[in-house]
């Protein structure tokens, strides 16, 4: 995964485990950050506007509660790629080419 994705949480509350559960499955890494232990990452989610948890975070994305929707669109837009070829005449053929 090429964004970086943290929740930021109260860990004893149902829609922590259920967002870690997803993201878990779905195969997305993230880095976990208890509320009750770091003010500094409190007082951010504050800054951001948010009073429910989990707060996910990635990139420029940021959502508050138990979000599946937005947790599997955001392993899609992870998952699209684009293939260019390397020589961008291979890609290219036609009957009169030839």
């Amino acid at each position: 995964m090429s964004e970086h994705v943290t929740v930021y949480a109260d860990v004893e509350h149902d829609d922590v485990a259920d967002t870690m559960a997803v993201l878990e499955n779905l195969g997305i890494s993230y880095t976990l950050v208890d509320l009750t232990q770091d003010e500094n990452a409190l007082q951010h989610v504050e800054e951001l506007g948010f009073t429910q948890t989990p707060i996910v975070e990635a990139g420029t994305t940021s959502w508050a509660g138990f979000r599946p929707d937005l947790i599997h669109a955001l392993a899609l837009a992870e998952s699209v790629t684009y293939a260019v070829p390397t020589d961008p005449m291979d890609s290219l053929s036609c009957d009169s080419c030839q």
